[in-house]
């Protein structure tokens, strides 16, 4: 078991968090220390809607989330009213969801 989840840590690390694949570094303000901002690798997938064509009303959205590697959050702790910014916009969290392998999926508001 040790030498699968090692196995996944790698490849996240490796291939998923590598900015040279499907990652972004993305700027986290954390409340506690807003003088000290991070540089994290991120995925982040944006805001969708989808209009209706007959009657020009949303059918279908998702909100903005970033997909976070739990292991960089070793000395730290994510928490109400930190902000990050992506591609020059700048998100709040609204929810926080460990998915229990090994990622932290951060829903986000934009301000």
């Amino acid at each position: 078991m040790a030498d699968f989840k090692q196995g996944l840590v790698n490849d996240l690390k490796n291939n998923h968090f590598n900015t040279k694949e499907f990652a972004e570094d993305i700027i986290w303000k954390r409340a506690a220390d807003p003088g000290n901002p991070l540089t994290i690798p991120a995925i982040f997938d944006s805001e969708f809607e989808s209009i209706d064509p007959e009657t020009n009303q949303p059918v279908l959205s998702t909100q903005p989330t970033i997909r976070i590697d739990e292991n960089q959050l070793s000395s730290f702790t994510i928490a109400p009213g930190d902000e990050f910014t992506i591609r020059s916009t700048e998100y709040t969290i609204t929810q926080y969801q460990p998915d229990g392998v090994g990622t932290i999926i951060l829903l986000l508001h934009k301000k």
